[in-house]
């Protein structure tokens, strides 16, 4: 069996605990068009990790682009309608806070709720949880328990 014959069947048959072995003929099929919660900046199905110094503001600017998504809001942009404007695609959020607690959390997603102009609606998109106990990313059935 010649190698590439013997990595084709290797393609088809192993999948290594989800993972999916491919070949460089893979990278040059036709793919469809990339999907962006934020344009540019997150795409969807994709795994976004924002980090920086402890008061970089990280968990603040998550949680207004968060609400923007959910409501399919430009994000960053300001009242006189200056700013960066990035178009977001309205979708389901779960903000998981493992930092803040939970009255930090409900204080700051209020003053940005407002700030966009939004009430208390039961049927928002944007779903959230504050210092989730047993909460484990590596965890399938942890994760499974998560979709919203």
């Amino acid at each position: 069996m010649t190698k590439r014959k013997a990595v084709n069947q290797l393609k088809k048959e192993t999948k290594l605990n989800g993972w999916k072995i491919k070949h460089l003929s893979d990278a040059f099929l036709p793919r469809p068009p990339r999907e962006y919660a934020v344009e540019g900046l997150l795409p969807f199905s994709s795994l976004n990790i924002v980090f920086g110094c402890e008061g970089s503001m990280k968990s603040l600017l998550m949680m207004d682009v968060g609400i923007c998504i959910s409501e399919g809001l430009p994000w960053l942009l300001y009242e006189d309608n200056t700013g960066y404007k990035f178009k977001t695609k309205k979708s389901n959020v779960l903000y998981i806070d493992c930092d803040n607690g939970s009255l930090t959390d409900d204080e700051r997603i209020n003053a940005f709720s407002v700030s966009h102009g939004l009430t208390a609606d039961e049927k928002s998109a944007f779903t959230y949880m504050s210092m989730p106990s047993g909460f484990d990313i590596s965890n399938e059935e942890v994760m499974n328990k998560l979709e919203i």
